[in-house]
């Protein structure tokens, strides 16, 4: 009888989900890294160099596009408006914890990654006429 009533209680499998696969990348990442030696260190900085080195071009080119005058304006309106967007996924992401069904992911990155770049524009901008980053 003891073993029937056993039987008849259901078990309810685990679902919590485990970070044991982000722990093991992190940590296969960090021994890649650690164990591989300075062996390669010359070739990665100069595929770093080559990824850079245009970006650089590129930035230089669109901050001497505009006048050095217009810098702390620029600078003012890129970083207001990425705090705006800032403040627009952070509105969206509150007003989601009452309806996660209703969550999209597309929205969030579109969002994110427009703050992001304009917060990132403005923050140069900012620098180039604080004298940080001379041209």
């Amino acid at each position: 009888a003891a073993a029937a009533a056993a039987a008849a209680v259901p078990v309810k499998p685990d679902t919590r989900k485990s970070l044991v696969p982000w722990r093991t990348a992190i940590m296969l990442v960090f021994g890649c890294l650690l164990f591989l030696g300075n062996d390669g260190t010359k070739r990665w900085s100069e595929q770093v160099s080559a990824v850079i080195e245009p970006l650089v071009a590129t930035a230089r080119s669109s901050m001497l596009s505009v006048s050095p005058d217009l810098w702390a304006h620029v600078a003012a309106f890129l970083l207001s408006l990425g705090c705006l967007l800032t403040l627009r996924f952070l509105w969206y992401e509150v007003r989601m914890l009452g309806r996660p069904s209703e969550r999209t992911m597309v929205w969030q990155l579109f969002v994110a990654l427009h703050a992001s770049i304009f917060l990132g524009c403005g923050n140069f901008y900012l620098l180039a006429w604080a004298g940080v980053y001379i041209a």
